[in-house]
């Protein structure tokens, strides 16, 4: 009990002084907590933090002291109140100077919401755990911490440390940047500001240095007397006899934290690892020490046994995916598993360190760097505040074999962590410093392999197994893009003798070369023939200097999954997506007559009856012949269907372009064989192309998006179908092109799609009516089909105004949509629901045709 009240009797102390406003009381509050937490030690699950535990049940003592004086009300009503009633802040710091004015803001908020800052700011508690400790709702903690931020940003300004206006909204969150408490999102908002304007940064500086002690250090509340101390320990010494309950395994687990003497718990961060375990499930209790014994206290869970030493690291915000991946190999180490409250958990070797070694790996990681600024960010309550934008933590777990010897508890092994442009957790993949994007979609198996290649002939775009790779490399990894061969651009058209001296030099194998008008270069398809891998191939050519651009030949796949299923009238439920775009209200207006829309998929069937006459071009950039796919089909009828089922843009032209193959396992495509639809398409001149489809960034594609765009071509792409935590996909996420997510009947987001800020608009794509080869019908899901909603509603409004300028249609679109989610744009849903009546109608009809809309021919 002695080491407990060491550790937290200041932290109750001053929790209880905010509280009660008197001192004597708040001694004596000390003395009934920690009876309250002498009585009830055995009966701690663990759930939560030692901390939070002790706050909750001084917030209730506090509370019971405050109703027997009378001398503040605050009965349940009161403290559920959201709204602050304390005095004018002009009279609450009138006449004070600066230091007292700043030291006084936090105990002129109403006590509902100077308790809520004390327990976020100075205690540093989660939302959750805030709500844990005051017994509110989560949602209630944010509203009360959100008009507590606005309150002292009055009081500030009342005090003479903002201007006579009302503050910005960056004005208000430097208090909280300064404490180290904003979201990542806000911080990053508040130092891009702080970077570019100085009155901001000077501001932020004089923050800084008066709220270093209000709200950090807060020693102006001191530390109790040892009075309570003493009451505390009569107390128990006058408490019965308690019998003490003994768990065999669990005390050979406390024998061996017994077993560390007090300085090598103080110097290694045992007590700090020891609450660490506490929340993540592992030790399920506080130690609690007897006065008379040496006995403690402890529940475990069992674990699987396995070799190594864990840690849990944060990392600053700074830190780059190549950063990480760089400190990971210099210790042998891995991320197994996270992140779990903004940590993740590193495993270090393959056998267990002793404790000084353990002591000394910590030692080492704290001092890692990027440049000037700390790697592994650092949680002490005594940091200098300006180094705050740095902080995060870095705890070492005792060895898995420790625990196993004295409480038959190891650690668990997790996944393995694949870094990325963000770190995302994949259960299949581990780091490869390679890969671009190799959690963007699940792969699935294998396609079969195509005859060989001739010059000029199909593209095999199945891949293969990279020689020289670990038999650990799992195959996902492989499947991004073809193996044995580098896709090379050249400037202009090189007659063969120079593309055949490249081959040369580099021992490549010429496949297939076309030059383009799109990017006015031609590419070309070279075999590697002999065991180098891609990217060193890559890497040799770029420095040779003789060639434009060099990469791999990216694989990309369809975004949707279909089902047979029978036609329905058109004013059927299943088609919901027309009632809820509006879609019969808009072609009142437009039907997208003459709008040509080029459809980059897999094979689609122009003999069906729902795209009789809108086909009115083909393209087989695989030149293999095979016939129509499910997803084509499926893409071309969400557009334009107009017999049984009813199309976004009925009356519009339709180029079928055939760049996937028809596999059992997926189809796919490539970046060449895009690139060559991408250069059709603009031959054609299209006004749309519609590219359901998705996979990892590629700059070859990249350039051919900004060529299109540049010809005034609106491009939309589906958003993709690999999940929350899944990379941004290309070509949705370029810069370029306008990145369609789905939803269902009830606007509720499909559990597919991916998240990201470049998601521009939503549309339906949940359980699609829409054609399927050879005269049937399929149900469909998946962004593929929202996109292609999009791509109708575009052409609907060029139909309407010719001239419109593609930027112009993706404003129109933005603006028009139907928001949904939080308000305003989110991630999700990005600016909300496509609404094609909205869209069509803010588009003004062309000064010589406005006469004609209404005549579109269907």
């Amino acid at each position: 009990m002695q080491v407990l009240y060491g550790r937290h009797h200041v932290r109750v102390f001053r929790f209880s002084l905010r509280l009660v406003r008197n001192e004597s009381i708040a001694e004596d509050l000390i003395s009934e907590v920690f009876l309250d937490v002498w009585r009830q030690a055995g009966k701690f699950e663990g759930r939560s933090a030692v901390s939070t535990w002790l706050l909750a049940i001084t917030r209730f003592k506090a509370l019971s002291a405050l109703r027997k004086r009378k001398d503040a009300e605050l009965d349940d009503e009161t403290a559920a109140a959201i709204e602050d009633t304390s005095d004018n802040p002009e009279v609450t710091v009138a006449k004070k100077d600066t230091s007292n004015a700043l030291r006084n803001c936090l105990t002129a908020l109403s006590p509902e919401h100077r308790e809520i800052v004390d327990l976020v700011y100075y205690h540093e508690k989660s939302v959750e755990e805030v709500a844990e400790i005051v017994g509110i709702p989560e949602n209630t903690v944010k509203t009360r911490l959100f008009y507590a931020r606005k309150k002292l940003a009055e009081l500030l300004k009342a005090a003479g440390q903002t201007a006579d206006r009302e503050p910005t909204e960056l004005e208000a969150l430097l208090p909280f940047h300064a404490a180290g408490t904003l979201n990542l999102r806000d911080a990053r908002r508040v130092d891009e500001a702080l970077a570019s304007d100085p009155d901001l940064a000077r501001q932020y500086a004089a923050i800084q240095d008066e709220y270093a002690e209000t709200i950090l250090l807060n020693e102006s509340l001191g530390a109790p007397s040892s009075r309570a101390m003493q009451k505390l320990f009569a107390a128990i010494d006058a408490e019965p006899a308690r019998k003490s309950v003994s768990f065999n395994p669990l005390m050979r687990a406390v024998g061996f934290f017994s077993s560390l003497s007090p300085r090598t718990l103080a110097y290694a961060g045992v007590a700090g690892a020891v609450l660490v375990l506490l929340q993540a499930g592992v030790i399920g209790t506080v130690l609690v020490k007897d006065r008379a014994g040496g006995n403690f206290q402890t529940a475990a869970f069992p674990a699987q046994s396995t070799a190594g030493t864990f840690g849990l690291i944060r990392f600053a915000p700074d830190a780059k995916a190549d950063d990480i991946a760089q400190l990971l190999n210099n210790y042998n180490a891995s991320i197994v598993s996270g992140p779990k409250a903004g940590m993740f958990r590193v495993q270090f070797g393959d056998k267990a360190l002793s404790k000084q070694d353990a002591v000394q790996l910590m030692t080492r990681l704290q001092a890692e760097k990027i440049g000037k600024r700390s790697f592994i960010r650092t949680k002490s309550r005594m940091r200098p505040l300006r180094s705050i934008a740095l902080i995060a933590a870095v705890v070492t777990l005792a060895a898995p074999q420790a625990f196993a010897q004295y409480s038959g508890m190891s650690m668990r092994t997790g996944p393995s962590m694949n870094v990325g442009p963000r770190i995302n957790i994949n259960p299949t993949i581990r780091y490869s410093p390679n890969i671009q994007y190799d959690g963007y979609s699940d792969p699935g198996p294998r396609p079969r392999v195509m005859r060989n290649l001739d010059q000029g002939g199909p593209e095999d775009i199945s891949p293969r197994k990279r020689p020289g790779k670990a038999k650990s490399t799992p195959a996902a990894i492989d499947n991004t893009y073809v193996a044995k061969e580098v896709l090379i651009e050249i400037a202009g058209n090189p007659t063969d003798a120079q593309a055949d001296d490249i081959a040369r030099r580099h021992r490549l194998t010429r496949v297939q070369s076309q030059s383009f008008a799109l990017t006015d270069s031609t590419f070309f398809r070279w075999r590697i023939p002999d065991g180098r891998s891609v990217d060193a191939v890559v890497r040799e050519l770029v420095a040779g200097g003789n060639v434009k651009a060099a990469q791999r030949n990216n694989i990309f796949k369809l975004q949707q999954n279909a089902t047979p299923a029978a036609a329905r009238p058109e004013g059927d439920p299943m088609q919901y997506a027309l009632a809820k775009m509006r879609l019969p209200e808009a072609h009142a207006l437009s039907v997208g007559a003459d709008v040509t829309i080029a459809v980059i998929d897999s094979g689609i069937d122009v003999t069906h009856p729902e795209l009789a006459g809108v086909i009115t071009g083909t393209f087989d950039a695989l030149n293999n012949g095979e016939g129509p796919h499910p997803h084509g089909t499926s893409i071309a009828g969400v557009i334009a269907a107009h017999a049984r089922l009813m199309g976004t843009a009925p009356s519009s032209h339709l180029l079928a372009i055939r760049a996937f193959g028809d596999k059992k396992s997926g189809a796919e495509s490539t970046s060449f064989l895009i690139l060559k639809s991408l250069d059709y398409a603009l031959a054609k001149n299209a006004r749309i192309i519609n590219m359901s489809f998705a996979g990892p960034h590629d700059p070859a594609m990249e350039r051919g998006l900004a060529a299109a765009a540049a010809k005034g071509i609106v491009l939309v792409a589906a958003a993709g179908n690999a999940g929350a935590k899944s990379p941004p996909l290309y070509p949705a996420a370029d810069r370029n092109v306008i990145a369609v997510t789905a939803i269902d009947q009830s606007d509720k987001l499909f559990a597919q799609s991916n998240r990201g800020s470049y998601v521009a608009i939503s549309a339906p794509g949940v359980d699609i009516l829409s054609p399927a080869p050879d005269g049937k019908y399929q149900m469909s899901s998946g962004t593929s089909l929202s996109a292609a909603y999009v791509s109708g509603v575009a052409a609907l409004m060029i139909a309407r105004n010719p001239g419109i300028s593609s930027a112009d249609v993706r404003a129109t679109l933005i603006s028009t949509a139907r928001d949904l989610g939080p308000k305003g744009r989110d991630d999700q849903f990005g600016a909300g629901q496509a609404d094609a009546f909205s869209a069509v109608s803010a588009v003004a009809p062309a000064p010589m045709a406005a006469a004609s809309d209404n005549g579109d021919k269907r």
